[in-house]
């Protein structure tokens, strides 16, 4: 998905999927026309989110093209590559990736094939190298984030048999319990935000009929597919597809009415129309949400309602990202450790679970990254195909009992000396040998004692 991300100095940029040269990202000038461009990945599936956080510092997610899981951040307009999974299937299948950042908390989540069903899974590299196994989902989930980090994700549970949603306490370090959301089953289409009072908004679409629903009430809007939900200057808004054309609703009074506002006239372009994920850091648009319907004409990104989002700066040569130290071979050299451990897909929260389900083995979801490392080298994990690499400097350091180790070498010093005083003796015994061989009448005529 084509993704505008807008740093705090109005900094622009476009980051897109290029079917030759792979994960790409365009300066954006101040007439919103793409220009610079630079590959950031070119050995990857198109499969990548990428997002910007409070101090202008770029996360982003994708997967190369043997499945190995990479995260990249861009710091101070210069890139870092860290590989989190490492793939042992050396394939490459869609891990929805979505990513948040809360107060340089990093979440990513994505999803992983185990036994032909999509595992969902949580990773914060800052916790753990191991990602949580949160459930066995459909085809698709939608996600969004609070801003103090909680994360609630909608999607179609197979454990559970239901549609529904969980909710992640950053504070707590846990997910909730599976809550069944009947209302929005079957439906095409579903995305969620969190509004400026930290309240859940969700928009769906089913049968294809655009809804509205909050804690409070569910409303029909209008008829459409593909609907879309952002805030702009305390204003609700959402879009949605209607034969073609992109319809839209706005709310001015918190979501208590809603005013349809018609189609947008974007005149031939409909037939360009796409969806745009937008993050930005940039304080003068006050703008709260991740999608929107756009199109690029002429060489310039249009987003629908969001005329002026797309321009960025002219001359930005002091502060260009730079892209020249990503080149693959940079990164394959020692400076990332492998670890042993393996995701566990049984890890999954035991409510509501189907008990044919995970080859009955009991689920159990207090002992994530708690299990000693032989404990993923079980042979009814190996078709899990995923370990971790992080940085050495990452890994938690590992406590050394001196006084045991004191012990050792003391048990080793009296053995030593039982040897040398062992030595001692048999030296002593051939001295004595030897001197007898010494005496005895070797080479005379005369007989000894023990002659025939």
């Amino acid at each position: 998905m084509n993704t505008i991300i807008k740093l705090s100095n109005n900094q622009t940029w476009i980051f897109y999927y290029n079917n030759d040269n792979g994960i790409c990202f365009s300066r954006l000038n101040s007439q919103g026309k793409v220009c610079d461009t630079s590959i950031l990945s070119g050995n990857c599936p198109d499969d990548f989110d990428v997002i910007c956080d409070s101090q202008d510092n770029i996360h982003l997610c994708c997967q190369n093209n043997v499945g190995d899981i990479i995260y990249y951040r861009c710091t101070n307009h210069y890139w870092n590559k860290t590989v989190l999974l490492h793939s042992k299937s050396n394939t490459t299948n869609n891990k929805q990736f979505k990513l948040f950042t809360v107060n340089n908390w990093i979440s990513i989540l994505y999803t992983l094939e185990y036994r032909n069903k999509n595992m969902l899974v949580h990773h914060i590299p800052q916790l753990s190298a191991q990602p949580t196994v949160i459930d066995y989902i459909g085809k698709a989930y939608a996600a969004s984030c609070d801003v103090e980090g909680n994360i609630a994700i909608f999607y179609d549970s197979e454990l559970n048999s239901a549609f529904g949603y969980k909710e992640y306490k950053l504070s707590q370090k846990s997910w909730s319990d599976f809550t069944p959301k009947p209302e929005f089953d079957r439906s095409d289409t579903v995305v969620s935000l969190f509004d400026n009072n930290n309240d859940l908004n969700v928009v769906f679409s089913k049968n294809k009929e655009v809804h509205y629903s909050d804690k409070h009430d569910n409303t029909l809007l209008s008829t459409g597919t593909r609907p879309l939900i952002h805030i702009l200057n305390n204003m609700q808004v959402i879009q949605w597809n209607y034969k073609g054309k992109i319809h839209s609703a706005i709310s001015r009074d918190g979501v208590s009415s809603w005013e349809k506002s018609g189609e947008y006239n974007i005149g031939n372009n409909y037939k360009l129309i796409d969806i745009y994920k937008i993050s930005s850091n940039y304080p003068q648009i006050a703008l709260k949400g991740e999608y929107i319907y756009g199109y690029m004409a002429d060489n310039r990104v249009n987003l629908l309602g969001l005329n002026d989002f797309t321009n960025g700066v002219d001359d930005d040569t002091e502060e260009v990202i730079m892209s020249n130290v990503l080149e693959d071979n940079y990164y394959k050299d020692d400076n990332y450790e492998t670890n042993r451990y393996e995701v566990n897909p049984h890890e999954i929260n035991p409510h509501k679970v189907n008990p044919h389900e995970v080859n009955h083995h009991e689920i159990n979801p207090n002992k994530v990254n708690h299990h000693e490392e032989n404990h993923y080298e079980e042979n009814h994990y190996e078709e899990n195909h995923y370990q971790e690499m992080i940085k050495p400097q990452e890994a938690a350091p590992q406590e050394i009992d001196y006084s045991s180790i004191e012990t050792t070498l003391a048990n080793i010093e009296n053995i030593l000396e039982k040897i040398h005083l062992q030595i001692s003796s048999h030296e002593n015994s051939l001295l004595e040998i030897g001197r007898i061989i010494k005496e005895l009448p070797i080479g005379s005529s005369k007989k000894s004692k023990f002659s025939r």
